[in-house]
């Protein structure tokens, strides 16, 4: 269904200062600060608060904070440091930059031995192997998370509840789902022994979205409507929202739609009021997605047009290409080809232009960070992986037109040796009939010889009794003969 598309949020709170516009204005201005503990502090936080809202910014002042290091910095400062470059590299999906961070970060705890610090290394690092589809290192560094967690963590504390939600994560991620419930549960019962809202908000929605991914609909409802109770006496707006939109799902797939609907209209009227256009497109989408379910198309397209006036102001193109797809399909199902094939085309040309701005993306990267010639080496590496791909493509479409022309071959030949046997059926029981037309007859000549047989040996012995019956007996002859030489 097209409302199981939409993504599920885990929500994972990991910023360690506030929000708000006041208190991050406060941290740019240490940032400038003449004590270097400060100031590399300071980078180092901001960093961490950016990542996930500007990850280029956010890697400047990391790397910022990294480059202003000196032997006199305490320990426990650089390895903070290096986590948090870590982080960045994370959130920027780039794990083989973000390792070698979090294990400078994780030696330096080790050796200071600071559980705490090596504990949220650890989480971080998982993650990462995750990202490198790295099994058997995610496998080996989730156990000693699970170790420090029991060993130095108090089961009503903050960070316990968080390790536990994480744990859940990355055992969700390994497919191993009982294992990962039982983390989310453990959260679940510490979070409502400590009784605030904070930590309830958190569990609830995360275990609320895995209860999705398991499509245990029924069982995820008052979960999450538990968790937007708790949301919204934290009076944070777009947490609010995200809440909203997982409870929206789980409506919509129990039958509630007058619910979902709502929520999902509030979601969007609210978005529209002071969200981004980034925002607003999301919203729209997912209102209209719950329309197109509804095969409401007269009130989807609409909506899905307003997401894609919001996107193309976002400068966000994977968004408008989304947008021109779903459109192609609302208009193929209203029959107007005409439309469907005007934004099918659309999005095929985003299709190709985000392609190769990504390619350009790519090659700048390059030339930013090995100069003029490792870029030639990368581009000469990156045309022969775009050769060996369309020589791949063309092999595989020639093994396709192979397998093709092997299938048809085959095909036709079980239909001529279908045809033959068919023909050599129909001429075998023809002969069959012929033969068995031959048999009768020659079983009825056989008959009528036999009956000529009996009638001629019949005519035998009859003149045979006849012949008997005119000649004299042995008795008879002796008799005369007897008397002839008597004579």
């Amino acid at each position: 269904m097209y409302l199981r598309k939409i993504m599920i949020l885990f929500l994972l709170f990991t910023a360690t200062f506030s929000r708000g516009q006041k208190n991050l204005d406060s941290i740019i201005e240490l940032t400038k600060s003449i004590d270097l503990e400060i100031k590399i502090t300071s980078c180092a936080n901001l960093a961490l608060h950016l990542k996930n809202i500007n990850s280029d910014s956010a890697l400047i002042f990391a790397l910022e904070a990294e480059r202003s290091l000196t032997p006199a910095i305490s320990r426990s400062l650089q390895a903070l440091v290096y986590h948090n470059v870590g982080c960045v590299y994370s959130a920027k999906l780039e794990y083989t930059d973000a390792k070698p961070w979090y294990d400078k970060a994780y030696a330096i705890r080790l050796k200071e031995k600071d559980e705490s610090g090596q504990l949220q290394t650890l989480i971080n690092l998982v993650y990462v192997y995750q990202g490198l589809g790295d099994l058997k290192n995610t496998h080996k560094y989730v156990f000693e998370v699970e170790r420090l967690c029991d060993k130095i963590v108090g089961k009503d504390s903050h960070l316990y509840i968080v390790t536990q939600i994480q744990l859940g994560d990355i055992y969700y991620y390994l497919k191993r789902f009982d294992k990962s419930e039982e983390f989310y549960k453990k959260a679940v019962a510490s979070a409502e022994k400590v009784k605030k809202d904070n930590e309830l908000a958190l569990v609830y929605q995360n275990y609320g979205a895995f209860l999705i991914g398991q499509l245990k609909y029924k069982e995820a409802e008052p979960i999450l409507e538990r968790g937007l109770i708790s949301q919204r006496k934290l009076n944070q707006p777009k947490d609010v929202q995200s809440a909203m939109v997982n409870l929206a799902i789980v409506y919509a797939e129990t039958g509630r739609k007058p619910e979902a609907l709502k929520l999902f209209q509030e979601i969007y009227d609210a978005r529209k009021k002071d969200g981004s256009d980034y925002e607003i497109s999301t919203a729209g989408n997912n209102l209209a997605f719950f329309y197109v379910t509804e095969e409401k198309y007269d009130k989807a397209i609409p909506l899905f047009l307003e997401s894609l006036e919001a996107a193309r102001r976002a400068s966000a193109p994977r968004l408008m290409m989304q947008r021109y797809e779903i459109l192609s399909e609302c208009y193929e199902a209203l029959n107007d080809y005409k439309s469907a094939f005007k934004y099918h085309k659309l999005f095929g040309e985003m299709k190709d232009s985000i392609f190769n701005l990504e390619t350009v993306k790519e090659l700048n990267e390059l030339t930013e960070k090995f100069g003029v010639e490792k870029k030639e080496k990368q581009i000469l590496e990156l045309q022969k992986n775009n050769a060996e791909i369309k020589l791949k493509e063309e092999k595989a479409k020639r093994e396709s037109q192979r397998n093709t022309i092997i299938f048809g071959s085959v095909i036709l030949l079980v239909l001529v040796v279908l045809a033959f046997i068919f023909v050599s059926f129909l001429q075998k029981r023809k002969a069959n009939a012929v033969l068995t037309l031959k048999n009768e007859q020659i079983e009825n000549q056989n008959v009528l010889l036999e009956e000529k047989q009996k009638e001629i040996l019949d005519s035998i012995h009859y003149a045979k009794r006849i012949q008997q019956s005119l000649m004299p007996t042995e008795k008879y002859l002796r008799k005369k003969i007897d008397e002839l030489r008597k004579k």
